[in-house]
């Protein structure tokens, strides 16, 4: 099961929009990034499903979801282990295919320095 990055909303992040608060978590580099996260169906408040990136969280909420860096790793993981295990090609483009919509979930983080 992949690691899920969790945060519990404090009293200074009471009342902000989800994508801002998800983008103070580690693994999730920039607002625009934890957003694509929730548009994609990977974040939870509270074990229900966010549906909306404008979303506010207020104290005590249960803010998780899979971090980018987690994504990324499962998708090499798979790659490596359709070429390793010599599985069909469709496996391994899908495969591919994931690791690119990971990278375009990261793009706008991955011009700004750190």
């Amino acid at each position: 099961m992949p690691r899920i990055a969790e945060g519990l909303v404090g009293p200074d992040s009471d009342g902000k929009r989800l994508d801002t608060y998800l983008a103070t978590m580690p693994g999730c580099p920039s607002r625009s990034a934890c957003a694509k996260l929730v548009d994609a169906g990977k974040v939870t408040i509270n074990g229900t499903l966010a549906t909306s990136k404008s979303e506010r969280v207020i104290l005590g909420d249960l803010a998780a979801g899979i971090s980018l860096s987690v994504a990324v790793l499962a998708a090499i993981e798979e790659i490596r282990d359709a070429v390793l295990g010599h599985q069909a090609a469709g496996k391994t483009e899908a495969a591919f295919a994931k690791l690119h919509d990971i990278r375009q979930l990261g793009e706008v983080s991955s011009s700004q320095p750190r």
